[in-house]
């Protein structure tokens, strides 16, 4: 009986490292995805896409620059710390061994994660009547 506990115990296990795996290669799926657009045929159809058309682009525009600002913003933190480590280099009689896009880090820099554009503009045409189809490259 303990055996068959221990087997049921080990699958459990197994069980839920398979789906937090899969849970963790999602993101890189859901970028290697296709897709493609069938509009509506009625014209009504097309304009509401035209509109969903214009949505994403103000989201791109109030996405991308938030994460451009970042990164500048990163990207002046790295020259003053190398002019910091330079200076401190030299004061120590040390060569400096470094250069500034060492100290550049824009790891945190990342779009707004409550920017789904390109997910909205989908679930808009769809609204409007299109089809989108996906599939994996």
């Amino acid at each position: 009986m303990e055996k068959r506990n221990t087997m049921l115990s080990v699958r459990h296990f197994l069980l839920v490292v398979v789906v937090f795996l899969m849970a963790c290669t999602t993101p890189i799926l859901e970028r290697a995805r296709h897709h493609t657009y069938a509009p509506p045929t009625s014209a009504e159809g097309q304009a509401c896409i035209q509109k969903c058309g214009e949505s994403k682009q103000a989201c791109e525009r109030v996405c991308d620059p938030a994460a451009n600002g970042c990164k500048e913003s990163a990207r002046q933190q790295a020259r003053q710390d190398y002019l910091a480590y330079v200076s401190d280099q030299k004061s120590a009689g040390q060569l400096v061994m470094r250069d500034e896009d060492s100290f550049y880090n824009d790891k945190g820099c990342v779009k707004d994660k409550s920017c789904n554009c390109e997910q909205e503009y989908r679930a808009c045409y769809k609204l409007c009547g299109g089809t989108v189809s996906s599939s994996l490259r």
